[in-house]
């Protein structure tokens, strides 16, 4: 993980759970201006810009833009500088948008702008330190505390035993309606 995101990291962290994120858009109407440029290119570029927009979707729309290298600015509405206190939130959604694909993000502020990027030279180590920040996204508690043994395989029999744990409460709660485990929308039959 590079200096920068580490630091920024540091700094806002701990990282938020989907929990907080949720609660923090609860009622705030939070609209973001977002541009995916060449790294050095200028933001704002009219063409890559969804202004006035839901962050994680822009994000999401932009994400193909990432993966050949682009830059995601992001600003409050208005290309209005990100307040201290939307940074972590920022932050935590735009690592839940990368975390299925396992692409380790970027972080940095300029200008009062966040500015992410796939980290496209990370190996092994880097993507585990960086989604160990974020695990709690998804898991709602530290990685710390997760239990999750260090063996490699016993690791793999722990998490497979929790999501199937996880998808026979939810499929109990809402029937037919869950898709279990990481199933895309399109694969389900």
């Amino acid at each position: 993980m590079d200096a920068a995101t580490r630091g920024m990291i540091a700094e806002y962290g701990p990282m938020w759970t989907a929990k907080q994120v949720w609660e923090y858009e609860r009622g705030r109407g939070l609209l973001f201006d977002v541009s995916c440029e060449e790294p050095g290119g200028r933001p704002w570029n009219p063409r890559r810009t969804a202004a006035g927009a839901a962050l994680r979707d822009a994000a999401v729309d932009m994400y193909g833009m990432m993966e050949d290298g682009g830059e995601l600015w992001v600003a409050r509405g208005g290309r209005a500088p990100v307040p201290r206190e939307t940074v972590p939130y920022v932050m935590a959604v735009l690592a839940d948008v990368v975390s299925g694909e396992e692409a380790p993000l970027r972080f940095r502020l300029e200008g009062g702008f966040v500015v992410a990027s796939i980290d496209a030279g990370a190996d092994l180590v880097d993507c585990r330190e960086f989604f160990e920040e974020f695990y709690h996204m998804a898991a709602g508690a530290a990685y710390e505390h997760s239990g999750i043994p260090d063996d490699e395989t016993e690791a793999g029999i722990h998490v497979s035993r929790m999501q199937e744990e996880f998808d026979a409460r939810m499929a109990a709660r809402l029937g037919g309606a869950y898709m279990p485990g990481n199933s895309d929308p399109g694969e389900a039959a």
